[in-house]
């Protein structure tokens, strides 16, 4: 069985991440929380906490045309379940997606 040459996979590059707004987690008020907006690579995103802790992970809406990708952050170390995570990436040379990386950042700038 021949198997189909393929081309290498770049690792994810992460160009540009800000935060817009931040999201509100569960709380009281707002039981369900309250999205944020952030901007990914120049692609703007609805960021809304899974959870009333940054621990419980996130969700990304695409505002564009509502792809929507879930993040889990629960073990310290993010896993997104976008195409390119899920079946390119997660490997030593190409941990993260573009999402992940952004949320990464996002976090080591402070606003999530």
């Amino acid at each position: 069985m021949k198997t189909a040459n393929r081309k290498p996979t770049k690792p994810a590059k992460l160009t540009s991440c800000t935060c817009h707004s931040r999201p509100a987690y569960h709380c009281t008020l707002a039981p369900k929380g309250l999205a944020g907006v952030v901007e990914i690579n120049s692609t703007f995103y609805h960021l809304l906490p899974l959870g009333g802790d940054t621990r419980d992970g996130y969700r990304l809406v695409k505002t564009t045309d509502g792809s929507t990708y879930d993040v889990d952050t629960s073990s310290g170390r993010p896993i997104c379940d976008c195409p390119d995570s899920t079946f390119r990436r997660q490997t030593p040379e190409h941990p993260y997606c573009k999402h992940s990386l952004g949320l990464i950042d996002l976090r080591r700038q402070g606003a999530i």
